[in-house]
């Protein structure tokens, strides 16, 4: 029997955009831990509860504060 894991998310419904886009991933349960494991300890790493890309996009929320290096940080991070 093969358990599966996922998560999925949409963009443009909360406006009155004429664009609605929906993604996902779907994996299997081991390797959907090993990623929320890494995924915890990138925020942690940041101090971050979560992550929303429009907020860290525009500076808003947690990224309000963030200086422009902190936000494109060089490719060897985490």
């Amino acid at each position: 029997m093969a358990f599966l894991a996922g998560y999925f998310d949409e963009s443009g419904t909360h406006d009155d955009s004429s664009i609605v886009v929906v993604a996902g991933v779907v994996s299997s349960t081991q390797q959907w831990l090993k990623f929320d494991r890494k995924w915890r300890n990138a925020l942690d790493a940041e101090n971050l509860s979560t992550f929303h890309m429009t907020d860290f996009e525009n500076r808003q929320g947690q990224f309000k504060d963030w200086p422009l290096e902190k936000k494109r940080p060089s490719s060897s991070s985490y």
